[in-house]
């Protein structure tokens, strides 16, 4: 397991934090991982990092599926641009994708001489020479223009390596940088310097790219001083988010849950009190993730959970399976008209989290809960059980893609026909 990345303890969460010696950046997988993912170090930094930003943005938004999807695309064109706000890991990995992706930015001085290039320059030409008038125009003896020269010198240049040398340093990634150690760490220390540069500068940005990371930058050094050292945080974890409820939102959106369907809500139930002029409240319930495949509804309940041989436990006990039970009763046309699926249509699914990374294959089937004796109602208590490889999860959660829900969907269908 790499020095940055490691798996979490038994209730540990998951996220980013410091490492021990708290002078690197610390990535903590959740607890069923094996192994570092096939794609390295740096690639899993960033995964990891755009995978809780993805989720956070969905968990805050609380809409359906479909819209935090649009939510999601359009945060990444609003991450593109320079009056975003960014939190200090966010401002890390944006900057250090930058440098990744367009090596070290020059950025750009304005000088105004007689050189022809550029745009002409009135107020200097103005200012410098006078105009002489020939019937109908107006010629100058010279003209100024403004030239954008790229200057290895410039102050956020440098400001820009100086933090891309901290963040690589946390990373434990090797940069190459045109300045020395002890330069970058001689201009870093004089902050006065540093924020009349960036306060001068302000106006003197001419790309979209200079743009963003200049307001990355002034996030960085012109907001309170703790902003920008990590180290100082102590070991608050980052972007560390409840794994239960991170694996039913990825779940939820690579499924493409159908919950929010009217047509499939469980009718609720209420209070008629006798000394009370208004109902109360009675019974409610939403299943995690509801999909009608072909002629199936799927009820699928997402489990953070780990099966444990030896011990034989950890799997979902009672609640969860009576709650499967209910769902299945309450969503078929024997007891409601208005429900369009026979309780033989309807499949009761368990989905855990597995590392397949290394292997061949996304998705593996478990087993299936029953009850000991047949009952009168065939399969009312069957339950199948897969586990479902996270990396695969991960990627067509941030990318898109319907390989795994295909695969699941058939593996599915399959199981629950041969137990017919």
């Amino acid at each position: 397991m790499s020095s940055l990345i490691r798996i979490a303890q038994k209730d540990e969460k998951i996220g980013f934090g410091l490492s021990a010696d708290k002078k690197n950046l610390e990535l903590v997988l959740p607890h069923f991982y094996k192994n570092t993912p096939n794609q390295g170090e740096t690639q899993t930094l960033f995964d990891y990092y755009q995978l809780f930003k993805k989720y956070k943005l969905d968990s805050n938004s609380n809409k359906s599926v479909k819209e935090s999807e649009d939510n999601f695309k359009q945060y990444l064109i609003l991450q593109d641009r320079e009056n975003k706000d960014f939190s200090i890991i966010e401002a890390y990995f944006t900057l250090f994708d930058d440098f990744q992706k367009n090596k070290l930015l020059l950025f750009q001085r304005r000088t105004r001489n007689l050189i022809v290039k550029g745009r002409i320059s009135w107020t200097k030409t103005l200012q410098k020479h006078r105009e002489l008038v020939q019937s109908d125009s107006v010629m100058f003896q010279q003209t100024y223009y403004d030239n954008l020269q790229f200057d290895l010198r410039h102050d956020i240049t440098i400001l820009y390596a100086c933090t891309i040398q901290k963040i690589a340093s946390l990373l434990k990634q090797r940069v190459d940088l045109p300045y020395s150690m002890h330069f970058l760490n001689s201009f870093e220390n004089n902050i006065t310097h540093i924020r009349s540069a960036l306060r001068l500068s302000e106006k003197e940005m001419f790309s979209d790219r200079e743009r963003k990371v200049f307001a990355i930058l002034k996030q960085l050094y012109l907001t309170p001083h703790h902003f920008r050292h990590l180290h100082e945080k102590g070991n608050t974890m980052l972007y560390a988010p409840n794994m239960d409820y991170l694996w039913e939102r990825m779940l939820k959106t690579v499924l493409q849950d159908e919950s929010a369907d009217k047509s499939l809500r469980i009718i609720k139930g209420k209070y008629n009190i006798s000394n009370s002029l208004i109902d109360w409240s009675g019974l409610s319930l939403i299943p995690d993730i509801l999909v009608q495949h072909n002629d199936h509804l799927l009820i699928i309940d997402a489990k953070n959970y780990q099966p444990n041989w030896l011990e034989n436990k950890g799997m979902p006990a009672t609640e969860s399976i009576s709650k499967q039970i209910l769902y299945k009763l309450l969503l078929s046309n024997l007891f409601f008209e208005n429900k369009k699926h026979s309780l033989n249509q309807i499949i009761n699914i368990f989905l855990l989290p597995a590392d397949f990374s290394h292997e061949e294959k996304k998705v593996q089937f478990l087993g299936k809960h029953d009850f000991v004796e047949q009952s009168k109602v065939n399969n009312l208590g069957a339950i199948l059980c897969f586990q479902v490889d996270f990396e695969s999860l991960k990627n067509e959660y941030l990318n898109g893609g319907n390989e795994l829900r295909e695969e699941l969907f058939l593996q599915i269908t399959e199981r629950h026909s041969s137990f017919l």
